[in-house]
């Protein structure tokens, strides 16, 4: 994503950010070793998130039929460049005197993120994204400049974003796929954005510059999954290490409570 979120809001203003990544098969096991020998991070669509009130602004058009007359003419005739120009006019007048609300996967369905977290070795998170500690935990230093430095921190509120279809800019992107209710507080997340070449449910990006500090294998990951995962951060060259053996233990008793 070409829009930079604001200085005091980066991840480079932390020492690192932490993915918590779940290793449950075969399937899940190559991409997290992908993930650390390739230096790759995988972005989910927005609409695939596990909050369903998540990425679902207040959308609206906010301007009279001049203005969402020119919005279609522009739109169109960027869409159909060789097509007659009457037409196109006729069809934009169709669509301003009764413009639709579209919904908002339509709106932003090019887009695809991937989401970390400021919390280290946090029970709530093995449990929620580590798959219980049968996962990994993946450390990404985040010094100024560099991709992960540029994840931009989410905010918590449950006032939805104000999305006006007339003003639709980067920085109001970003407030929509950067806003979570607030009763996901505890994660403390931070996000990338990324454009999908095509709609899909997401896809794997290499980041040239994407530094690892540390894997740390959860307490319940199989014995034979380890040793993958440690034979692929040995060759890379990065420190592994062993969740608290309390962790896994803390998650079970914590029970179910998402709030």
């Amino acid at each position: 994503m070409s829009y930079l979120p604001p200085v005091d809001q980066r991840a480079s203003q932390l020492p690192a950010i932490f993915k918590y990544v779940p290793v449950r098969g075969e399937e899940e096991l190559d991409r997290a070793c992908a993930m650390i020998a390739d230096r790759s991070l995988w972005f989910w669509h927005v609409t695939g998130q596990n909050d369903e009130r998540e990425c679902q602004p207040d959308v609206f058009w906010g301007g009279g039929f001049e203005e969402i007359y020119r919005y279609f003419l522009d739109d169109l005739r960027e869409a159909f460049p060789d097509a007659d120009q009457g037409a196109i006019e006729r069809q934009a007048r169709m669509a301003a005197s009764n413009p639709q609300i579209p919904k908002p996967e339509q709106v932003y369905r090019m887009w695809a993120i991937c989401c970390f977290s400021a919390a280290r070795d946090c029970p709530y998170l093995w449990r929620e994204y580590g798959a219980d500690g049968a996962g990994i935990m993946i450390e990404y230093p985040t010094p100024e400049g560099s991709s992960a430095g540029l994840a931009g921190r989410v905010t918590y509120t449950d006032e939805p974003v104000r999305l006006d279809l007339l003003q639709m800019d980067e920085s109001t992107m970003y407030r929509v796929f950067t806003t979570k209710t607030t009763q996901w507080r505890r994660e403390r997340e931070y996000r990338m954005a990324q454009r999908l070449d095509a709609p899909s449910s997401g896809r794997s990006v290499v980041f040239s510059d994407l530094k690892i500090a540390s894997v740390t294998i959860g307490a319940r990951l199989q014995v034979a999954s380890a040793a993958r995962v440690q034979q692929v951060c040995q060759r890379a060259g990065i420190e592994v290490r062993q969740a608290q053996r309390g962790l896994a233990a803390d998650n079970r008793a914590q029970g179910g409570d998402r709030g």
